[in-house]
């Protein structure tokens, strides 16, 4: 677990984002199995997944 001490708020500005967007993509990474959240933390459960759809996105829902 990555604990970054960011709320989403907090990470959104930190890579200029808005808020939304970085919920939806929590929100899309988490349902495709690629992380796992709780508050202000991160977990990578799948990097090899998540450095392949880095490079060609991930499917539509």
């Amino acid at each position: 677990m990555l604990d970054l001490g960011l709320s989403q708020d907090g990470l959104a500005q930190l890579i200029g984002a808005s808020r939304n967007a970085v919920v939806t993509a929590l929100t899309r990474l988490r349902d495709h199995g690629l992380i796992a959240t709780a508050p202000r933390r991160f977990e990578l459960l799948s990097l090899p997944r998540l450095a392949k759809i880095a490079y060609i996105g991930l499917p539509d829902r």
